[in-house]
């Protein structure tokens, strides 16, 4: 059951071009491109001093142009729920050489290549013979270096113990030209175990070296790594518009090695050009409405919004999450994803970013003048996990993402400013900012209201075509969605149209469970606590989704087990009758699944019926 709050306001009318050429005349390019390259100068992984250094940055931009900010400090081995932030952690300076029978092949070294060791990782020098592995396979090896490609957390301790004297990680689907980058994120009581260093090669170069192996070349590495432990914490970085009862949020995660470009110093940049833009205007749009925007390390950051009470989840009308964005196409080969929210918690912020993306994008025309989609690719996606949206999914609260995906360098040292574009970087900044003014005062664009109501009616026909194109069954699919769809548009025009909020009411009398957690379900944490295969998740990569954010988002004490595996069949178009685990297949493979999930949360306190 749902109540009304409902809110009334002076409107200030405009038309969407007009608004639009508001925020054109107030958003500084020159600026925001400038943050961006400024950002990757700093190696900002999560617990590092350059995390700290790149906040600053952002700080002083927005205080420079007249904006308040408040920076909050997650403590080192902080619990956050199901995640603990990690270690302080800086890395100093590190080289390695690559020896085939004594002669020099490769040499790398972290002034050129600083992703070249895991985040987190112990330091030390010493040298060995590389052998390839992994979590199947550790048993009997001729060698002390373990080449895997393998979760290097995971398979940590059990190379600890069968006596390797270091890790050598790679990942086939990065570039073959970047050194990747990987991060271990340990606690300080894993780190107290933590005895072996863990480094990342191109996978061009592992390529090399298993040849050579097989045809009987003996490899060796020899390393040289210098690291610094501090208790300095995290970083969260606030800026916060307005006095309203409610907020519309945006937030992009800040952390990430050097340089980072599209992974997330273009977010982070954006963001902040957000920021100076809606101030300049704020008062003209007179929202009545609280605009608060973060930058967080990602996930550790955004659990502690809710965790130490910085946000409440009653006020939040919604977010908008900026990651990896403003990229050159052509390079990075990515598209424009306007990823939608889970669809039970799609309010106005989805369709009217929608809006906003579709009316600055849409730079061509037909050859009969009608609007079409310029040369920047862009569309519209199901929800997807990965980022800071899901923290606020899993709290009942919207969450939609512009996002670039793939991205040729993604998580690699070669992930450069040069990939991102003065043009693309100015293009998402309008529409990001026009889709944040369009929520914070809806009232101020007329037929807004009817925009909503089309959008909803088309969502059902998309799903209805997609389903017949992926060969699912239709009926069922159009059911499951129209059942969440209601609720759902209800809440977006009460926004739309009154400023309002929907209040979720819990009903009293099931015996549903409930989440009571504000973090998503970490896979890393549950698969080493619970020893789950982690190749399952591998292998069926939705399962992943479900049970790390659609499963605790769902549990809120209104669905069952098997309504939410319904719901997630649908509203991600998976077929799970080719799943198959723990002796099962299909649906009855996922409910085992989610039972163990369940029986492993009410264990950690975080179920209630």
């Amino acid at each position: 059951m749902y109540h009304q709050i409902a809110l009334e306001c002076d409107i200030l009318m405009t038309s969407i071009n007009g608004l639009l050429n508001l925020i054109k005349e107030n958003y500084s390019l020159a600026e925001v491109y400038s943050l961006l390259t400024r950002l990757s100068i700093h190696h900002r992984l999560q617990g590092s001093t350059g995390i700290w250094r790149a906040v600053n940055e952002v700080k002083e931009f927005l205080e420079n142009n007249g904006l308040e900010t408040k920076t909050y400090t997650v403590m080192n081995g902080e619990k956050l729920d199901l995640v603990t932030s990690p270690i302080g952690w800086d890395l100093k300076y590190s080289e390695v050489i690559i020896r085939e029978n004594e002669r020099i092949i490769a040499k790398y070294n972290t002034i050129e290549h600083p992703t070249l060791i895991a985040a987190h990782s112990p330091g030390g020098s010493d040298s060995g013979k590389i052998v390839l592995g992994g979590l199947d396979k550790l048993d009997g090896l001729d060698g002390d270096v373990l080449l895997t490609s393998d979760s290097p957390y995971l398979v940590y301790d059990r190379a600890v113990e069968k006596g390797f004297k270091a890790i050598i990680w790679y990942n086939p689907s990065r570039n073959p030209l970047g050194v990747p980058y990987t991060g271990l994120f340990f606690t300080p009581e894993e780190w107290k175990r933590a005895s072996i260093p863990v480094i990342t090669l191109p996978y061009k170069v592992v390529s090399r070296i298993v040849t050579k192996t097989i045809g009987g070349s003996r490899l060796s590495i020899e390393w040289n790594i210098s690291i610094d432990r501090h208790e300095k914490g995290l970083p969260i970085l606030e800026t916060c518009l307005g006095n309203g009862e409610y907020i519309i949020a945006g937030v992009a995660h800040i952390c990430h090695p050097k340089p980072g470009a599209h992974d997330n110093a273009s977010g982070s940049a954006t963001l902040a050009g957000n920021a100076v833009a809606l101030a300049r205007i704020f008062n003209k749009i007179d929202t009545n409405t609280r605009l608060c925007l973060y930058w967080v390390p990602e996930y550790t950051g955004t659990i502690a919004l809710f965790k130490n009470k910085i946000l409440s989840a009653d006020e939040v009308v919604g977010v908008l999450n900026l990651d990896m964005v403003g990229s050159k196409q052509d390079i990075t080969g990515s598209t424009l994803h306007i990823m939608r929210s889970m669809i039970k918690y799609i309010g106005a912020l989805t369709p009217l970013t929608r809006l906003a993306v579709e009316y600055v994008y849409m730079t061509s025309s037909t050859f009969h003048g009608q609007p079409a989609i310029g040369s920047i690719r862009f569309d519209e996606t199901p929800y997807g996990n990965g980022s800071d949206h899901d923290v606020f999914l899993v709290n009942n609260i919207e969450g939609v993402m512009l996002n670039e995906w793939p991205s040729l360098n993604y998580h690699t040292d070669l992930d450069t400013p040069d990939t991102i574009g003065y043009r693309e970087i100015h293009m998402i900044g309008l529409a990001s900012s026009l889709a944040l003014s369009l929520s914070l005062n809806p009232s101020i664009i007329k037929g807004l209201a009817d925009y909503v109501r089309n959008y909803f009616g088309n969502l059902i026909t998309w799903y209805a075509m997609e389903a017949v194109k992926r060969g699912l069954d239709r009926s069922f699919v159009e059911s499951r969605i129209s059942k969440l769809l209601g609720s759902s548009m209800k809440k977006a025009i009460v926004w739309v149209e009154n400023r309002g909020l929907l209040s979720l009411e819990t009903p009293c009398c099931t015996d549903y469970p409930k989440y009571m957690g504000v973090s998503h379900i970490s896979i890393r944490t549950y698969s080493r606590e619970r020893d789950l295969d982690y190749r399952l998740v591998q292998k069926y990569k939705p399962l992943s989704m479900l049970i790390s954010t659609y499963y605790p988002a769902y549990l809120n004490g209104l669905h069952g087990i098997n309504d939410i595996i319904e719901f997630f069949a649908a509203e991600e178009l998976v077929d799970i009758t080719k799943f198959k685990c723990y002796g099962s297949e299909g649906i009855g493979c996922v409910k085992k699944l989610l039972n163990i999930v369940n029986e492993w949360l009410m264990k950690k306190g975080l179920i209630k019926k």
